[in-house]
């Protein structure tokens, strides 16, 4: 059942926190996870670029 669930993440402004959660997820067998940056500003891109680069598949919206 978790290889068909999809994990949607919304997050706005996030800490080491979203990427705790990202490999506590995968760790638990969720694979396809889903994080929307919710116009976060330009100095969050490194934790979308890490929950990139952990599987997850990242969505930027511009504006919140």
């Amino acid at each position: 059942m978790k290889e068909s669930t999809v994990v949607l993440i919304p997050s706005l402004s996030p800490d080491e926190k979203l990427i705790s959660a990202i490999r506590e997820m995968k760790d638990a067998g969720f694979i396809n996870l889903l994080v929307i940056n919710d116009g976060s500003a330009p100095s969050y891109q490194k934790f979308f670029d890490e929950a990139a680069a952990l599987g997850a598949v990242v969505v930027t919206h511009t504006v919140n």
